[in-house]
């Protein structure tokens, strides 16, 4: 799994190439497909703004670590931040993200008393992790009055010590798997058309 907190409006990192010699050769085997669980296949957004979302997911994972996961199939969760702008459309950008479907083992977690190590690495539970690490990094930075730097955070001031969402700005999250449970067992699962909103613009929701 990947627990990975964004800047906003960061340019994404480029490493620079390996030499020449140092590339091994590799046997050309088409186009990379990445996996897909068969359930999946045949999904169905519920309205224009729930496709940005995941564009905006999807891009961001793949800018990041699309290389890694190539060929493997996994789950991708991600927060994106939708904020209003005047006179144009609203911004949506990813803010934080996890990538991952495992959990520790029964023995691995006994011999980890001193809980040093993720046990949880589901992509959900990474995201939120990353999440909570993101808006506790900008608490600190409102509370030192972080001056220019405080204008690139989602938080702000509510007085009382207290923070909120900034005017405009709301929080979205993206999953490209159900959760792990009885919803995604057939035997319980209970397969129910999604509810259609094409009157909807680009950058709403029901």
């Amino acid at each position: 799994g990947l627990i990975l907190p964004l800047l906003r409006r960061q340019p994404t990192p480029t490493e620079a190439p390996a030499p020449k010699e140092a590339i091994p050769e590799i046997k050309e085997r088409g186009p990379k497909r990445r996996a897909v669980r068969s359930a999946e296949k045949k999904r169905t957004s519920s309205c224009r703004f729930a496709d940005v979302v995941a564009r905006v997911s999807i891009q961001e994972f793949e800018a990041r670590c699309g290389d890694a996961y190539a060929r493997a199939q996994t789950v991708l969760a991600c927060f994106v931040v939708r904020e209003e702008r005047d006179g144009a459309d609203p911004e949506c950008f990813a803010i934080a993200f996890g990538v991952g479907t495992k959990f520790m083992s029964t023995a691995a977690i006994a011999n980890d008393a001193e809980g040093a190590t993720v046990r949880d690495s589901h992509a959900e539970v990474l995201a939120c992790r990353s999440l909570r690490k993101r808006l506790y990094q900008e608490i600190q930075l409102l509370s030192a009055q972080g001056g220019d730097d405080a204008s690139r955070c989602i938080l702000e001031g509510a007085g009382d010590g207290r923070f909120k969402l900034r005017d405009g700005v709301t929080l979205h999250l993206y999953s490209s798997s159900q959760p792990c449970g009885n919803a995604t067992i057939k035997r319980w699962a209970k397969c129910i058309p999604t509810k259609q909103y094409p009157e909807l613009a680009e950058f709403e929701w029901p």
